[in-house]
């Protein structure tokens, strides 16, 4: 029981812990874990036969997106779940007691229960998370970014900060960054419509 509680609040604090910590520190780790030079990455898939030699995944562009979508997951997952683990403590315990009594299993329960009771959560978060599609980001591929990756780490927020006041560009940066805030606020207020005419939750 013990080893099992140790287990748990490692995979927590492994889950929640990034969330709390700046870009430059989780892209430090990223940095270091994926080194050719004593790198975790690298020792695990030694140490499993898929590789023979370490590899520089830093310096190979078809790597480098797989690379910053598992750390973007790394870290936000913790905090998305603490969000519906609170969604899903509003639920009414006594809808699951009156499912086991007449004899649901815990899938049929979770479709009939949990995500209707959770749903107007999902569709809140989705609305954000439509808002931020062109959120790329800017920390991580700034960070990481080299010259043998740099045709596929520009993004918008990259670009604006290159071309724009690196340069002297501004009125180039102040184009292309009016141009992302314009398509999110309205791929925010297209979304909340939609959610609006299904007649379910919405920002607005």
């Amino acid at each position: 029981m013990s080893s099992i509680f140790h287990v748990k609040r490692a995979i927590q604090t492994i889950s929640y812990l990034p969330h709390f910590l700046s870009w430059i520190i989780v892209t430090g780790l990223v940095s270091n874990m994926l080194t050719t030079d004593g790198g975790a990455v690298n020792d695990i898939l030694m140490t499993l036969g898929i590789i023979k030699t370490p590899i520089l995944f830093l310096s190979y562009p078809k790597y480098f997106w797989g690379i910053v979508g598992l750390t973007y997951v790394w870290k936000e997952v913790g905090w998305n779940t603490i969000i519906y683990l609170a969604a899903m403590a509003g639920i009414d315990p006594t809808l699951y007691e009156a499912a086991d009594i007449d004899g649901s299993n815990r899938y049929q329960k979770m479709w009939h229960i949990t995500l209707p009771g959770i749903k107007a959560t999902i569709i809140i978060l989705l609305i954000m998370s439509i808002g931020r599609m062109l959120e790329a980001g800017f920390d991580m591929q700034y960070l990481l970014r080299n010259g043998f990756i740099q045709e596929v780490s520009d993004t918008i927020d990259v670009y604006v900060v290159i071309y724009g006041f690196r340069n002297g560009n501004f009125s180039m940066a102040t184009a292309a960054g009016m141009f992302k805030n314009i398509v999110n606020v309205t791929l925010i207020f297209t979304a909340n419509w939609i959610a609006k005419k299904a007649g379910e939750e919405r920002l607005i």
